[in-house]
């Protein structure tokens, strides 16, 4: 039987399938967000993060190639912060450490094995906590990205297929490695959630 999740809007979450993509798209996505942002993830986790990049005008109006940059700079910020503060608006108590694993497993960089005694759960226990916290992410980005005008960035909840349907075979878009779907850079393919 699939791991479903009944949401509010209405339809039921794939939640295998949600957490592989929300796992990809944090672990490939954002990063290229932070970087093109000229941020590093520890100036997310450092400074006070208003959710607004903060402004710049153009010295000169000839500058518009410096002006055009600026605004790619500022869109990836609005992005990463937007990312950022969804995963801080993720549950953070003993029973529900999510906010606690996606900070370390991606903000912080920590391996798995590092992060299941913090949180003090057993191997299986933890990677259903990392799945569920996948899942929560994927379901507070939805509206986290509207309020914060970053409709760019991608969906990641996956609908439950009806059992009639024909699947279709799972495409490299599923995982949302990347926004433009790009696939690592030596052409790694396998399971994000390992």
């Amino acid at each position: 039987m699939k791991d479903v999740k009944e949401l509010s809007l209405g339809f039921e979450m794939d939640m295998e399938r949600t957490a592989r993509r929300a796992f990809g798209f944090l672990k490939y996505t954002f990063p290229s967000y932070v970087k093109g942002a000229a941020l590093s993830m520890n100036d997310l986790s450092g400074q006070e993060i208003t959710g607004m990049p903060s402004s710049h005008s153009a010295i000169n109006s000839q500058e518009r190639k410096l002006e055009k940059a600026w605004k790619r700079v500022e869109q990836n910020q609005l992005r990463a912060v937007t990312v950022y503060q969804t995963i801080l608006l993720c549950r953070k108590s003993p029973v529900y450490p999510y906010q606690q694993i996606l900070l370390s497993k991606f903000i912080a960089g920590d391996p798995d094995w590092k992060i299941q005694p913090v949180v003090g759960y057993s191997n299986s226990q933890y990677y259903n906590k990392r799945r569920d916290a996948l899942c929560e992410f994927a379901e507070i980005l939805e509206a986290k990205k509207v309020k914060n005008g970053c409709p760019e960035i991608p969906d990641l909840i996956i609908e439950v297929e009806e059992e009639n349907e024909e699947k279709p075979e799972k495409s490299k878009s599923d995982d949302h490695r990347t926004d433009i779907g790009q696939l690592l850079d030596d052409g790694r393919t396998g399971t994000m959630l390992n």
